[in-house]
């Protein structure tokens, strides 16, 4: 999963965090104290990743076929 890399980046006090993702990942935790921005890929869903934009802790950008 994600999670060790997601701990990684706020050991590393990161400001922004771009993850590449097909949507499946599950539960991904709280805000971590920084932007995340979720790139969807195009046979992927946003589904599960609403509360990163309602929670105003990062961005989800589905990535277009063409």
């Amino acid at each position: 999963g994600m999670t060790p890399a997601l701990g990684l980046a706020k050991e590393e006090r990161s400001e922004r965090v771009g993850c590449l993702t097909d949507g499946y990942i599950g539960d991904f935790g709280e805000n971590r104290g920084y932007k995340l921005i979720f790139c969807v890929v195009p046979t992927g869903t946003t589904e599960g990743l609403q509360k990163v934009e309602e929670e105003g802790w990062g961005a989800v950008v589905q990535i277009d076929k063409e």
